[in-house]
């Protein structure tokens, strides 16, 4: 199966990046190297005979081709909170970065979903994101920057992305 973003035709160049450094002969190399590529953004990676892409967005879809590997990078378990204030409420909650007038463009991504599941989704195929911001209109705020405040909105929810501890 080959590699696709968000459907069986979604396949930009944009979307990954060839591995060159040294000669690729199995899927399990591929894969390899995308571990080792953690830190410069790959979520996932496809291999053919020759050829190795590392995938610098997650790899949400596939479509069949003979001789083609796709994976995506594996995360740890994660969990989704609301911002820490009073009761934990994540409802009428619109993420902030600082304070609740601080919310810069730049701190997120923007996706056209209808649920917020699939919102959750997304951010946790999402290496980058550190949750995430669903309103009934459809809108998908994936936060690239830590979520430490909100604004009270109705219509809204917050939820923050945190590592799941398999310590009891």
């Amino acid at each position: 199966r080959a590699c696709r973003y968000r459907h069986p035709n979604d396949n930009s160049e944009s979307y990954y990046r060839l591995f060159t450094t040294w000669p690729i002969s199995s899927y399990g190399g591929c894969s390899a190297a995308c571990s080792m590529e953690r830190g410069r953004g790959c979520q996932g990676w496809e291999w053919s005979p020759g050829r190795c892409e590392l995938w610098e967005v997650p790899p949400l879809s596939s479509t069949y081709m003979q001789g083609f590997v796709c994976g995506r990078y594996a995360p740890p378990h994660y969990i989704f909170e609301p911002v820490k204030r009073p009761f934990g409420e994540a409802v009428r909650a619109a993420c902030r970065r600082n304070h609740p007038g601080d919310n810069s463009e730049s701190y997120y991504k923007i996706e056209s979903e209808s649920s917020q599941l699939g919102c959750q989704q997304r951010c946790l195929a999402d290496v980058f994101c550190t949750g995430y911001e669903f309103s009934a209109q459809s809108r998908c705020e994936l936060w690239r920057e830590e979520i430490n405040s909100y604004e009270r909105m109705d219509g809204f929810i917050c939820l923050v992305k945190r590592a799941k501890s398999i310590l009891r």
